[in-house]
């Protein structure tokens, strides 16, 4: 991982209970972007031809960015945060954004929360309601599988 040690105990447990709960995980993902960058996502998993994205943030520095990576792919995001302070902060910053059209599902969890029934809810809720994502360069829609981007 590319972050602090903080970042990087958040990525390997988010990547955990993922695991734990049947998702197939992969670390660092990389995404192409409609303006040609690549740029990565902490966590992309897998499980039942569905995909969603994880990112971890100690600060809400890189929140929107994360999002736009998420929705260059049309996918949904879980957002993991160290603290409830960086956790409010995130939801106040949210809040506040304009958003585009074509907004991805997001939830903001306390790292301490991922376990909860709650979250497992919010995944099968959001995760499992379309098979496709956004090409980000081609802005084409595409069938989820586990070798997307590899």
């Amino acid at each position: 991982m590319r972050g602090q040690s903080l970042h990087d105990l958040s990525a390997q447990k988010t990547a955990n209970f993922l695991e734990s709960d049947g998702w197939k995980v992969r670390l660092e993902y990389p995404i192409h972007m409609a303006d040609g960058r690549k740029n990565y996502a902490d966590i992309a998993a897998w499980k039942s031809g569905k995909m969603l994205l994880c990112e971890i943030e100690t600060s809400t520095r890189h929140m929107l960015d994360n999002i736009f990576k998420a929705a260059a792919l049309n996918l949904p995001l879980i957002v993991i945060l160290p603290n409830s302070k960086t956790l409010n902060a995130a939801k106040r910053k949210y809040k506040r954004w304009k958003k585009p059209p074509r907004s991805p599902p997001v939830i903001f969890l306390l790292i301490s929360q991922l376990s909860a029934q709650k979250t497992r809810f919010w995944l099968e809720k959001h995760c499992f309601s379309t098979g496709e994502y956004r090409n980000g360069n081609t802005g084409k829609k595409e069938k989820y599988h586990e070798n997307t981007q590899k």
